[in-house]
């Protein structure tokens, strides 16, 4: 199966997108603790569902910030032990 240039191109604005959107949620939430973490989970949660099928912007967005709150979660939780 040949993959469309330009669908390849609509897939990744889509991701960029939904990135951003997660990102300045959390960066005005002040959620953002270590810049390099939130980054690696939001893209590897929008790459995870955009290759799953999912479309919506909204829906990576907010799936993604849902994943990073509790990686963020389970961090705390893990070096407070």
């Amino acid at each position: 199966m040949r993959n469309d240039p330009g669908q390849l191109v609509h897939l990744a604005v889509l991701m960029e997108e939904a990135i951003q959107i997660a990102w300045d949620y959390l960066e005005r939430a002040g959620e953002i603790e270590n810049a390099e973490f939130c980054s690696h989970v939001l893209l590897h949660s929008v790459e995870k569902m955009v290759q799953q099928g999912v479309r919506s912007r909204l829906l990576l967005s907010n799936r993604a910030i849902t994943q990073y709150m509790e990686a963020l979660e389970a961090c705390t939780l893990q070096a407070a032990s």
